[in-house]
């Protein structure tokens, strides 16, 4: 750590210590990895204190550089003035910042480390992928962001549209949390990424409320009108075009000619153990019903109708996926 502390003993309104910063009363625990001897611009986060690179942290954000033109705090100006100017304790300025300090925390090990041009993979959760492009949106770290993006789409912390299997994180995954779900809609609002909606939207749709908590459904409360309509509209959209669908696929027992094989059973209902589960599964949760139809050996179907019912699920099941935006969950 760099010796900055004050002459005097005694503490004042402004002072580094050995391993704190002081300001307006307030101590700010050192950062131990980034907090740089030759520093010269400081940072306090929560509780946190960082002395960082003007000219390194200038260089990756115009934000951050318009920041640290700002004025210098007058010994006679209140700490809680509007437009508060930077504080200067022992020649060092320093600027209180009012975002998550785990968040400024990644940015920091990114960018100090290069990740995001080593191209490295992230091995961070949904929760912290998002902070981080939270705050590279806030602060224009427009690579950092991309980076972000990427990691988050190839980790699969949050789903697409493009993504191949959506079953497991829909089913049994995050996105069964209906709060996590609208913090995913929240997010990608906030930050202009609106590959994030159309999945986040379909799990909301389709949850089935009785199985959830009152807290559950209060975080709907956190949407705007507007998307809470959306999803209610989307949920009658995504059902209908299912159903015109699903009333002529032969293993519904809804509608379709026997095969001419008596040894086949693909339009009476023993293609499966339990047809009305599978038929309720079907509306209240089509893309993980279709997905589980297609994991299913089906051993007492013909190899011709086997082949034609795999088939028309995926056909069914890709068929919905690509009508989520454009169609069902309009995003503007």
């Amino acid at each position: 750590m760099a010796n900055h502390k004050p002459s005097s003993p005694e503490l004042t309104s402004a002072a580094i210590l050995d391993n704190a910063v002081v300001l307006d009363g307030r101590t700010y625990a050192m950062h131990s990895q980034h907090w740089y001897d030759d520093g010269n611009f400081g940072f306090l986060v929560e509780s946190a204190a960082f002395l960082l690179h003007r000219s390194f942290l200038a260089r990756r954000s115009p934000v951050m550089a318009d920041m640290f033109g700002l004025p210098q705090r007058s010994p006679s100006q209140s700490p809680e003035a509007p437009n508060r100017p930077l504080d200067t304790i022992n020649g060092i300025p320093f600027v209180v910042l009012h975002d998550k300090a785990e968040d400024f925390i990644n940015i920091l090990d990114i960018i100090y480390a290069d990740i995001t041009m080593a191209g490295e993979q992230s091995d961070l959760g949904a929760t912290a992928l998002m902070g981080i492009i939270r705050f590279a949106n806030k602060y224009l770290f427009d690579k950092v962001k991309e980076w972000g993006v990427s990691q988050t789409i190839s980790s699969r912390s949050l789903l697409v549209v493009e993504h191949e299997s959506l079953r497991p994180s829909l089913q049994d995954g995050s996105y069964s949390d209906p709060e996590f779900c609208v913090g995913v809609i929240q997010f990608a609002r906030e930050c202009n990424l609106p590959q994030f909606l159309p999945l986040a939207f379909y799990a909301l749709a389709s949850t089935d409320w009785s199985q959830k908590s009152s807290e559950d459904f209060h975080s709907l409360s956190k949407l705007s009108p507007m998307d809470l309509w959306r999803i209610q509209e989307g949920k009658l959209k995504l059902t209908k075009a299912l159903l015109e669908k699903a009333y002529k696929m032969p293993e519904n027992g809804c509608m379709g000619e026997r095969c001419e094989k008596d040894s086949c059973r693909r339009s009476l209902p023993a293609v499966w153990i339990d047809p009305t589960l599978r038929w309720m599964q079907l509306q209240l949760h089509p893309l993980e019903e279709l997905e589980f139809r297609l994991t299913q050996e089906y051993g007492l179907l013909c190899d011709v109708c086997k082949e034609d019912l795999l088939n028309r699920t995926k056909t069914l099941r890709d068929d919905l996926v690509c009508r989520l935006v454009p169609e069902f969950f309009h995003i503007d």
